[in-house]
């Protein structure tokens, strides 16, 4: 059964999509709950930035690198953690055009955990599940067979 939420979730998943094109922490941190401390964890990132002078330092950094980000979000499930909150799993298909060098582009798995504010759903934690590497690899040379 689908979760109630998921259109409006869907609808902010495409938005923060939208707004990793200028990865700026202006742009992203709308998407986030203020009140508290965020828990991000990116597959490319060996630590949990788990406060906001963290976060925003992560975001600077991708700022102005990329010339085009393309996210596409699919396969969404959702479930109560409690009233008016919510962990959902998405797959992420990402493209990232560089300025400086060649494009890369990839899937993930992400797990969100979201609370139900008076401004609509916003983001509290963000963790990114790549495949293992030996799975990720045994998909690529099947793709190929």
């Amino acid at each position: 059964m689908t979760h109630p939420a998921k259109p409006e979730i869907d609808a902010l998943f495409a938005d923060y999509a939208k707004a990793w094109i200028a990865s700026s922490p202006q742009d992203l941190k709308p998407f986030w709950d203020a009140s508290v401390d965020p828990l991000y964890l990116a597959e490319e990132i060996d630590q949990a930035m788990a406060d906001w002078p963290a976060l925003e330092q992560y975001w600077s950094t991708n700022e102005g690198q990329h010339a085009d980000v393309a996210l596409t979000f699919s396969h969404g499930v959702i479930r109560d953690l409690a009233q008016d909150l919510v962990i959902a799993a998405y797959r992420m298909d990402w493209r990232i055009a560089f300025n400086d060098r060649p494009a890369m582009a990839g899937d993930n798995r992400v797990a969100a955990v979201l609370v139900h504010c008076e401004s609509g759903w916003r983001l509290r934690a963000w963790i990114e599940a790549p495949l293992a590497a030996i799975t990720y690899m045994r998909k690529l040379y099947e793709a190929r067979a």
